[in-house]
């Protein structure tokens, strides 16, 4: 599948990584510069691009904001690389997930990139609105030391869009996002996506996103997860510390 390639993301205090999945080149966004973390991503079939605009920190809230560069592809705009060096020209499609999951073989993939048609992004459903997803973030110190901006991202939403806007129950997920480079206009579209996304300036990308979602809901397309991905596969390398990495 040349045509696509997979890319996760190690930032903060998260150090392991899952093998990447052969037939795909696969890449792993990071700040982690160290030459243990390199080789150990390499001997799992890795790629490793760095993201040399950031510093590397074990800040949980910063590293998790960090991570977005990688979800949102605002490192493959904000990094001073060659056309030919970047990914959204170098692929038709590009797969962000989590580093916890992973895919049992190609065909899942596939399965996603045919029914992304003429979409910018294509994205697993939920059924939940912004408000469900503000209460159930705030069981977690990197949501809680932010709670204020992620309030003021909703209330934005509320004053500029309308209360019915917010308590809509159609949701993504965003473990995973399938990005369609053909796309004519995603450029714009991420820069729209990043202005969001440095205007409130929180981990919280649930809540952004799916606010963000809700007025561009014919250029975004939602699936269900499991009917595409027949199982997608999860393992946590490393246990969940509070406050340390979770």
């Amino acid at each position: 599948m040349k045509n696509l390639a997979l890319i996760t993301t190690i930032t903060g205090n998260w150090t392991k990584l899952l093998p990447a999945l052969k037939g795909v080149d696969s890449y792993v966004l990071t700040t982690n510069r160290t030459e243990e973390f390199k080789n150990n991503a390499e001997e799992q079939g890795w790629i490793v691009k760095y993201l040399t605009h950031l510093e590397h920190t074990t800040d949980l809230t910063e590293a998790s904001i960090q991570a977005k560069h990688a979800k949102f592809l605002i490192f493959d705009v904000e990094l001073e690389y060659d056309d030919e060096e970047r990914l959204m020209n170098k692929y038709d499609y590009i797969l962000y997930h989590d580093h916890k999951y992973f895919f049992h073989g190609l065909d899942q993939i596939q399965n996603l990139v045919d029914v992304v048609e003429d979409n910018f992004v294509v994205l697993g459903e939920e059924w939940f609105s912004v408000f469900e997803e503000y209460f159930r973030c705030m069981a977690y110190g990197r949501y809680i030391g932010v709670e204020s901006k992620i309030r003021d991202n909703i209330d934005w939403y509320i004053g500029n869009r309308s209360w019915e806007y917010c308590t809509q129950k159609q949701s993504a997920n965003m473990s995973f996002l399938l990005w369609n480079t053909r796309k004519p206009g995603l450029p714009q579209f991420l820069e729209d996506l990043k202005t969001e996304f440095f205007k409130f300036y929180h981990p919280e990308c649930q809540v952004l996103f799916n606010l963000f979602y809700y007025d561009r809901k014919d250029i975004i397309k939602l699936v269900n997860s499991s009917e595409v991905f027949g199982g997608l596969g999860r393992e946590i390398l490393e246990p969940y510390k509070q406050g340390i990495n979770y």
